[in-house]
């Protein structure tokens, strides 16, 4: 957002208000958190009213993930501490009870509408990518005096989402008939999960390759705009990536990856750097 100077509108807490979705209310909270200080926020700077829907509908696509995180959250804690066990020794009953609580059937349901929700925040990125390329095009007038991490991987990126987007299918559905057809119903619960693992590390990657493309626009604007708190310990974690690894873009990504997602706001550039490190 800062790097293509969107309109923040989108983060006003009376939006989310509207929606009454939690989730998108946390995203738009969190994100305006990262921003605080920008130079977005300022009385009277220029607004588009129509950003891509890329970086528009982002409170309502990180929402829906964050919504669909604690239903996986609910799910697997509900599995952790049940009794699955077949028969069933109910203790009040005085009985042995055949059952089929082994069935992690809500588990494994939410694991995939998880992976779709996961996919669907990588596909924001994936079109927001599209935007700083062109706004690095425009910046261009010649060869760049430095290196451009982000740019020299964008058709990487373009070929993580194709993965990313094909792992979102289903698993729950894909099970065969075993035992003489007596176990003719599965839950793929395990194929579930190991998707939705995979697909977290290729978001990841996605994002990163996002955020290495935002600093290569910040870098080539003439006019440096003025980052929120969250928003320039970001950026510093991007810069710090590069003196360790450059010249080379994907030892930048790894060493980015090392360091991103985890990093914690509120506070000074140096207390983000401790944190990051």
């Amino acid at each position: 957002m800062e790097a293509t100077a969107a309109n923040p509108s989108i983060l006003h807490p009376a939006v989310a208000r509207a929606k009454g979705i939690p989730g998108q209310a946390a995203a738009a909270d969190h994100i305006r958190e990262l921003m605080s200080g920008s130079a977005l926020f300022e009385a009277g700077a220029a607004r588009s009213v129509q950003d891509a829907l890329s970086f528009r509908v982002v409170p309502q696509v990180h929402g829906a993930l964050r919504e669909y995180v604690a239903a996986a959250r609910n799910a697997v804690t509900v599995e952790l501490n049940s009794a699955d066990d077949n028969p069933l020794v109910s203790v009040p009953d005085q009985a042995m009870i055949s059952n089929g609580n082994f069935h992690p059937m809500v588990l494994a349901i939410a694991c995939d509408a998880l992976r779709i929700a996961l996919a669907q925040v990588g596909q924001l990125s994936e079109r927001r990518l599209s935007h700083l390329w062109d706004g690095c095009m425009h910046q261009l007038v010649g060869p760049p005096t430095s290196p451009l991490y982000g740019l020299q991987l964008r058709y990487p990126a373009a070929a993580l989402f194709p993965e990313l987007k094909q792992l979102a299918t289903p698993a729950t559905l894909d099970t065969p008939t075993l035992d003489l057809g007596v176990e003719d119903h599965g839950t793929s619960a395990p194929l579930s999960v190991r998707k939705t693992d995979t697909v977290l590390g290729l978001l990841e990657d996605l994002l990163a390759i996002e955020l290495m493309l935002a600093t290569d626009l910040l870098r080539l604007t003439p006019t440096k705009p003025v980052l929120g708190a969250g928003t320039a310990e970001a950026l510093w974690m991007v810069e710090e990536s590069i003196t360790l690894a450059d010249p080379q873009p994907d030892a930048v990504h790894r060493a980015l990856r090392e360091r991103f997602p985890v990093m914690q706001v509120g506070g000074s550039a140096a207390n983000g750097q401790s944190a990051a490190r």
